[in-house]
């Protein structure tokens, strides 16, 4: 059976933003798009939206470069997808994956057909691996030394601080308690699909209220809960109890473990999957950039956002850890710096 053209995928993803749900099923149809291209196909190649979206968020990228696949086969030339020149003026070129296999492997000859179109680029091959929902990112003399087979175990050797990655353990346990209302007059402009308007927000340390945001609060303290999606999300898997106040309110109590692990990445990708979309019920990170491409520079979350929320947390009582090079630091030590 024909593969289905990739230049078909993309025009279906690239639509996707702008049209209804209902609508995008027949564009599938017309494309005559098959249950493999709607699902790992296309998982593929959000993936790489994503990878895009994560390291340019970072902030230590100066440059990124994508390179298009189809024109380069006119001339039969093997291409990455993308070009990073970092802050420090490394030259990377990167070739983006995912699987949801415990291992990904590569041929002797793609590898040797990246590693030559690395030379002509006069960069490092880099492969940026999503595996069971974690991005590994090697150098091609990494892949070659394991024999072109990575695991899930390789995450311990990542190389994701190249592009600003951080990590962070917290080692207390967090509970949050969300209340939501009927009626948005009564909200603070965050909405839930099932809920309603959110009306309460408070995080807690053993009992201890640490942040509390109702619709009298000021920016800053709205400021906190955006940052803190990647958390609340991860609460929401350990224990979360839902209760109907009445027929207009509803509490949702969220904890979090205690000696969880964050990257700086979650902070920075978790609010993008909570914003509304008008056309379909939230954001994915393709249809985020390709409506936001002129806009990106003016994300409301970065880097400093991140470190000031996490800041705040650690003075209220969260100890919190940085993990560098496999040691941890308290984040004291960050603090002194920003």
């Amino acid at each position: 059976m024909t593969s289905t053209p990739m230049e078909k995928i993309k025009a279906f993803q690239s639509m996707k933003p702008f049209v209804s749900k209902q609508n995008l099923e027949l564009v599938a149809a017309m494309l005559n798009l098959t249950e493999v291209d709607r699902t790992i196909r296309i998982g593929g190649k959000e993936a790489e939206f994503e990878f895009l979206l994560m390291s340019h968020s970072l902030g230590n990228l100066k440059d990124i470069i994508a390179f298009e696949e189809g024109f380069s086969r006119l001339t039969n030339t093997v291409t990455t997808d993308f070009l990073f020149i970092t802050q420090d003026d490394r030259r990377l070129v990167i070739e983006v994956k995912s699987t949801e296999k415990s291992t990904w492997k590569i041929s002797e000859t793609v590898l040797n057909d990246k590693e030559k179109f690395a030379e002509l680029m006069n960069a490092e091959l880099y492969f940026a691996i999503k595996i069971k929902n974690n991005w590994i990112f090697l150098p091609s003399n990494y892949v070659r030394q394991k024999e072109k087979r990575i695991t899930v175990d390789d995450l311990l050797n990542t190389e994701l601080h190249i592009l600003g990655e951080q990590t962070f353990i917290f080692r207390k346990s967090l509970t949050f308690k969300t209340s939501y209302v009927t009626d948005a007059s009564k909200g603070i402009g965050i909405q839930h699909p099932d809920y309603g308007f959110l009306n309460r927000y408070s995080l807690e340390i053993n009992k201890t209220n640490i942040l509390r945001v109702t619709p009298s609060s000021n920016n800053k303290l709205l400021g906190y809960i955006f940052p803190l999606e990647a958390v609340q999300d991860s609460a929401s898997n350990h224990h979360q109890e839902i209760k109907k106040i009445d027929a207009n309110k509803t509490l949702i109590i969220e904890i979090l473990n205690e000696n969880c692990q964050f990257n700086l990445s979650h902070f920075l990708l978790a609010p993008i999957r909570h914003i509304t979309h008008d056309l379909h019920d939230n954001y994915d990170f393709p249809t985020y950039i390709i409506e936001n491409i002129d806009k990106l520079d003016e994300q409301f979350i970065n880097r400093n956002t991140v470190l000031n929320t996490l800041g705040m947390l650690h003075k209220k009582g969260l100890e919190v850890i940085e993990v560098i090079n496999k040691n941890l630091y308290p984040l004291a030590r960050l603090l002194n710096i920003l």
